[in-house]
């Protein structure tokens, strides 16, 4: 992810065991979501088992064409990060979408997960969000299901959902795959 970034323009992301370097806030950790424990190096996993707090799942392909079972290995990354908070008692954050609850009757999205499987819109892309909003509900109900009596119940995983992202302040750059750019450079094409 640092080598992309940089190729972008951007300065490179900080590592854990960069040489020198002073404690980091924010770790990327590349991993394999296809494998087992997300194929972390033994190293880096039990970094995060010993020090992450907070952990932000914001890696979902943004592909409005593939059908909701393309998402597969995306439910097994997130099951995998449930297994990582939950070792070392961190908090998940699911970076989701108003597409996972876009098409109820209600005037306005509510803050709470839905039940109902036809309040995402169709596509497999807003259907997927839906289950992993589903599986954080489930990993918290789990967790409050676990905890002894007279702790208090805390959330594991909470869901943000986010409408549309826009480039960067200071560039710019916007990932040209995203629904405006295709939607302004298809314009222009067009004329």
């Amino acid at each position: 992810m640092s080598e992309s970034q940089v190729r972008r323009g951007f300065p490179a992301l900080p590592r854990g065991d960069d040489a020198g370097s002073a404690p980091c806030q924010v770790v990327c950790l590349p991993f394999d979501s296809a494998r087992d424990h997300l194929e972390l190096a033994a190293g880096d996993r039990q970094m995060v088992v010993e020090d992450t707090t907070v952990i932000i799942h914001g890696a979902w392909p943004v592909n409005f064409t593939l059908p909701l079972s393309s998402f597969e290995n995306q439910f097994s990354t997130l099951s995998e990060l449930f297994a990582l908070a939950a070792e070392n008692d961190a908090r998940l954050y699911f970076i989701s979408s108003v597409a996972a609850a876009s098409s109820t009757d209600a005037p306005s999205i509510t803050e709470r997960i839905s039940d109902d499987p036809s309040h995402a819109s169709a596509l497999g892309y807003a259907r997927s969000k839906w289950v992993a909003e589903r599986m954080c509900s489930e990993a918290n109900r789990i967790l409050a299901q676990t905890l002894s009596k007279g702790q208090p119940s805390a959330a594991m995983a909470s869901v943000i959902r986010i409408g549309q992202l826009c480039g960067d302040r200071a560039t710019g750059a916007w990932n040209g795959s995203e629904a405006y750019p295709l939607m302004l450079s298809a314009s222009s094409a067009v004329g």
